[in-house]
């Protein structure tokens, strides 16, 4: 059972300890704190988009020989 509490400052959400584990509980804290921080953000979309292709060039660029590596691995 999800319980969900609110008052004018905090929501606080409780649920049974194994109904998730802790790994997904910290992605979607994770989630939460990206979805506040966007939220605030005052970019253009453009502005979004560009910042998007600058991180997918930066991940590829420092992940490509693992990936790469791993697909002829197979």
């Amino acid at each position: 059972m999800i319980d969900i509490k609110t008052d004018d400052k905090d929501v606080t959400i409780r649920f049974p300890k194994d109904l998730i584990s802790e790994n997904c509980l910290e992605r979607l804290l994770e989630r939460l704190e990206v979805e506040a921080l966007a939220s605030k953000n005052k970019m253009t979309e453009e502005q979004a988009w560009e910042l998007s292709e600058e991180i997918k060039q930066s991940w590829w660029k420092n992940n490509a020989a693992s990936i790469l590596e791993r697909i002829k691995n197979r």
